[in-house]
């Protein structure tokens, strides 16, 4: 089953005003591009943008018949999303996160809005771990394993230690996928069993190393996953 990973949407925020990027037509170009490849699932992990853009994204995402599953970014509050017909069914108290069967592959979503994961999301997290062997993916916001750049010095998830080593535990093969440090190409990084997929955004990308995180370029792209009970494959499709 391939899925379609699009991640720091940024849809109207400053970001995306600072930059001068027609956030709405990034995305609706790597939309387009999804859609042209036969691929109907599609995830977004984050920073999806202002609340006064969600009902064109969710507009967007309807018109196009693609099945969307979500996750909150830094940028993200999740007390936006839980009247949200998309959402409403997953938000707990403390966040965003679910599980879901993907391609006949476990799948977990976590909550790092906050810029940490906190104790009730950890224990549910060892409860899925738990429940069974074998291969999983798991869908967050922030990198769990350090990208040797500027963004981990500057804006890394305060407890990704303690949430990697709960992934380690479980002894089984976990391939994360995540965004937030807009990294032209992506990147992969691996700790024992645990491979870390970190992709573009449809913003702009930022140089990996620096004093400060600074623009590398306009370019956008995202990820196609091909999931499957055995584990994933995965490639970086670039745009512009």
């Amino acid at each position: 089953m391939k899925i379609a990973q699009i991640t720091d949407l940024h849809l109207d925020d400053f970001l995306a005003q600072h930059y001068q990027v027609d956030t709405r037509g990034n995305f609706a170009s790597a939309l387009t591009d999804v859609t042209r490849r036969g691929i109907t699932d599609v995830v977004l992990t984050g920073d999806l943008g202002e609340l006064s853009s969600q009902a064109w994204l969710i507009e967007t995402l309807n018109r196009s018949g693609v099945k969307p599953l979500l996750i909150l970014g830094n940028h993200d509050a999740v007390d936006d999303f839980r009247t949200l017909p998309l959402t409403a069914a997953d938000v707990r108290p403390d966040g965003l996160y679910y599980p879901r069967l993907l391609g006949g592959l476990p799948c977990l979503f976590l909550d790092s809005s906050v810029g940490t994961v906190g104790e009730l999301q950890l224990r549910w997290l060892e409860a899925q771990l738990a429940q069974a062997s074998g291969p999983l993916a798991v869908f967050v916001h922030h990198p769990l394993l350090d990208c040797g750049a500027t963004a981990d010095r500057l804006y890394a998830l305060t407890n990704r230690d303690r949430v990697r080593d709960v992934l380690a535990a479980s002894g089984r093969e976990v391939a994360v996928f995540c965004g937030h440090y807009h990294f032209h190409g992506g990147d992969v990084r691996t700790h024992g069993r645990i491979t870390q997929h970190v992709t573009p955004s449809t913003l702009l990308q930022f140089q990996r190393t620096g004093e400060s995180v600074t623009l590398d370029t306009k370019a956008i792209g995202y990820r196609i996953i091909d999931l499957s009970p055995e584990g994933v494959r995965t490639e970086v499709i670039s745009l512009g």
